[in-house]
């Protein structure tokens, strides 16, 4: 049974759970232009690279190696 939806706030106002629930700390937002927003036929999509560069991830090695991995391809 999943649990409920109910979750107290925190001081700041905050759902104390938002970390544990990926629908309130990962999501995504498509928006879809409708024929009288478009003046030109759509174009092909674009890679959109987000990188992690806090100091967690910069002493982790993390941003090298994402940029190593996008040389390859």
């Amino acid at each position: 049974m999943p649990q409920p939806y109910f979750c107290p706030l925190e001081p700041t106002g905050r759902r104390a759970d938002a970390s544990q629930r990926p629908e309130l700390s990962r999501g995504s937002v498509e928006f879809v232009a409708t024929p009288e927003y478009i003046q030109r036929p759509p174009m092909p999509p674009v890679w959109v690279f987000v990188i992690d560069v806090s100091a967690a991830a910069l002493a982790a090695g993390l941003p090298q190696a994402v940029a190593k991995a996008l040389e390859k391809v």
